[in-house]
């Protein structure tokens, strides 16, 4: 047996560690950019960022999960180093990227963690092709298949049309504040959201609420980590009002609030977020 020293450990870890790319797989008119880091040999972790966002809004989440883990990190279409967008964003062409992307990465079977928007498309995945799916973690989202309630209607509008009438400039500066509560939090966010035209957002916007598809019985197929944060206002605390209904719904699901944070929780706070991946993660790939 060839022993390494502690020097080449702590090499072959750093390498590990790095996340390489950006790798691109053009799809249907778009350039979908990827990165990549831990061995490829270890359990896969797929991440999928929200709305306006881009993959740099998990750095916090990288160095906790390799070298123990093999990370892919996604800038969505329409999103990021992902544009042009080509074809007209919808949650399923969406989540047939994410499956592409899976499949280019020789990934048979993954934990996928999606924020928001991303919370949309795993869940979509997890619907139509379970045999992928390890387990979701969904943060700041909202169930794919529930029948929202009558006034959630009134909201969707209200947003269309502040959408709507707003200077961009402004949208994207509301955005920021309603990140984070951290300054850096809000900075990644306004960075990430003005990369994307106040045309294409309406695009992405409609396509997001075409995806609800409500069929109230339906329970997700996959263990499920659900994470909300006390302080999330997004939707006029519509998310967070909205989760504990789901979580008492889900028969395979462990539900956590973040303290003093606020949509971009992960980044928030990002040891309390880091502790209970790690721990849903670690019993996912614990042996029967």
């Amino acid at each position: 047996m060839q022993f390494k020293s502690k020097r080449d450990v702590a090499r072959q870890m750093s390498e590990a560690m790095t996340l390489t790319g950006p790798f691109i797989l053009e799809r249907q008119g778009c350039p979908l950019a990827y990165w990549r880091a831990g061995p490829e040999d270890a359990p896969a972790v797929v991440f999928c960022h929200g709305a306006r966002m881009d993959h740099r809004i998990f750095d916090d989440q990288l160095a906790c999960l390799v070298p123990g883990y093999q990370v892919l990190l996604i800038d969505l279409r329409g999103h990021g180093q992902s544009r042009p967008m080509g074809e007209a964003f919808s949650i399923d062409v969406a989540a047939e990227d994410v499956m592409a992307l899976m499949d280019r990465c020789l990934m048979g079977k993954a934990v996928l963690l999606g924020h928001s928007m991303g919370g949309l498309i795993v869940q979509t995945i997890a619907k139509h092709h379970p045999e992928r799916v390890r387990g979701l973690v969904l943060i700041g989202t909202t169930r794919l298949t529930a029948k929202l309630p009558p006034f959630s209607g009134i909201l969707q509008k209200a947003f269309n049309k502040i959408v709507d009438i707003s200077p961009d400039s402004w949208t994207k500066w509301l955005l920021g504040r309603g990140a984070g509560t951290q300054e850096r939090t809000k900075r990644t966010a306004a960075r990430a959201s003005q990369m994307i035209p106040k045309e294409d957002f309406q695009i992405i916007w409609a396509g997001i609420l075409q995806g609800l598809r409500p069929e109230p019985a339906y329970q997700l197929p996959v263990p499920v980590l659900l994470v909300q944060s006390d302080k999330d206002w997004v939707g006029l605390g519509l998310l967070r009002f909205l989760s504990h209904g789901w979580a008492k719904h889900e028969a395979q699901c462990h539900y956590v609030i973040i303290p003093n944070a606020r949509h971009n929780m992960m980044q928030d706070s990002p040891e309390v977020f880091n502790r209970h991946l790690l721990k849903f993660l670690n019993a996912l790939s614990a042996p029967d």
